[in-house]
């Protein structure tokens, strides 16, 4: 059976949705909301509803969607365009939807790109030297951020708390990247397997390696580029022990370096999801810092950021907009740059000239990633 992605990047968090179809992209979608917690499907109609509640899908009839007060977006879950098409015209005649209400993508069906080594396809590479020990730190890098999601997670197994907010960040990751696979048992009460079965997997891999530390026979390959090939929750579960990990070079093929930032930008996660992420980078990352970009000079900031980048490297960015917050704004202001030492009037001019602009902030989280030759900080003073 094919997987289908949900397209999380085309709604906002939060959203009341209606998800039209219940096959098997319909279905996929189901799960991986529920799994996800990203959106609240205030009702799943099919034409065949009926047929699908006697095998205890809880789906309804279209007609519902009448006597819905309110609706962000209608996702119509149908792989055929032509099909799909012929619904979108029908919501549109019969029941007065707009047509930017309405979304579909051709985009859903999840493509394997099957880039990562199992242990089997390792036995086709060659190591080209002897197993070292290093600290999973080494294994962080700004193209590869997904990694720290996984720390994430992995770090409140260890801690034994379950944010929801990071257990949605870890499951909406894992089903775009790895296209999870959530089975029939989301409608029921039985065991579910999906991402769950990766973050219950992630589990007894914390308290594996906590009681006996990293498997040498576990090692992490590292391919040509230094990036390793697979072995992320194992590299992410060492991060939260504060273990060191047993690494092989192969040759032959390249670790993915297209984790960036702009893929999670591009996928749809939201300002929040993404400052998780960064404060996970910064957390592990020894030499980083935060640069602020504010309004009076919002038309330069991509050239300022082009010129950054030739010093050090811009990990990712978060836009803040204190527009309704003005005392939220002054806060922010002040709780960074106010010093009890000495009088702060100064602190207290900037902040009214800064409110005649907007009320808008780029933050820029920087490292010397490619720049080791560099010191960050006095590069930052410059």
């Amino acid at each position: 059976m094919n997987n289908y992605i949900f397209p999380f990047q085309k709604i906002e968090k939060g959203e009341n949705i209606v998800l039209y179809g219940a096959g098997n992209v319909g279905r996929c979608f189901y799960k991986q909301l529920i799994t996800s917690g990203y959106a609240n499907v205030v009702l799943w109609a099919d034409q065949n509803y009926k047929s699908m509640r006697a095998e205890g899908i809880p789906v309804q009839s279209i007609q519902e969607i009448d006597k819905l007060e309110s609706i962000s977006h209608i996702i119509v879950a149908i792989d055929d365009r032509d099909m799909a098409e012929k619904v979108s015209q029908k919501l549109q005649r019969e029941h007065e939807i707009a047509r930017e209400v309405i979304i579909w993508s051709d985009n859903y069906r999840f493509a394997d790109e099957g880039l990562f080594l199992d242990q089997k396809q390792q036995k086709q590479f060659g190591v080209t030297e002897e197993l070292k020990n290093i600290s999973p730190r080494d294994m962080l890098h700004c193209y590869r951020l997904d990694l720290a999601v996984r720390y994430l997670l992995s770090k409140d197994i260890v801690f034994g708390v379950e944010n929801p907010a990071n257990v949605s960040l870890y499951s909406r990751m894992i089903l775009i990247r790895s296209g999870a696979y959530e089975d029939d048992p989301y409608y029921f009460d039985s065991k579910r397997d999906g991402t769950k079965g990766y973050i219950e997997a992630t589990k007894k891999l914390c308290k594996k390696m906590k009681k006996s530390g990293f498997a040498q026979e576990g090692y992490i390959p590292i391919g040509d580029n230094g990036v390793f090939l697979n072995g992320a929750h194992r590299i992410a579960s060492a991060l939260a022990l504060e273990e060191n990990i047993w690494t092989s070079k192969f040759t032959g093929q390249k670790g993915r370096t297209d984790f960036t930032m702009e893929w999670f930008e591009e996928n749809g996660f939201n300002t929040d999801d993404k400052i998780r992420i960064l404060r996970a980078y910064a957390d592990l990352y020894e030499n980083c810092g935060v640069i602020l970009l504010f309004a009076p000079c919002m038309e330069q900031w991509s050239y300022m950021e082009a010129q950054l980048k030739k010093a050090m490297c811009i990990v990712g960015r978060v836009d803040l907009d204190f527009t309704d917050h003005y005392i939220a704004f002054e806060n922010l202001f002040r709780e960074i740059y106010s010093d009890p030492l000495w009088r702060n009037v100064y602190i207290d001019r900037k902040v009214e000239l800064l409110k005649m602009s907007e009320l808008k902030i780029r933050l820029l989280l920087v490292s010397d990633e490619g720049f080791k030759d560099r010191d960050l900080y006095k590069t930052i003073e410059n």
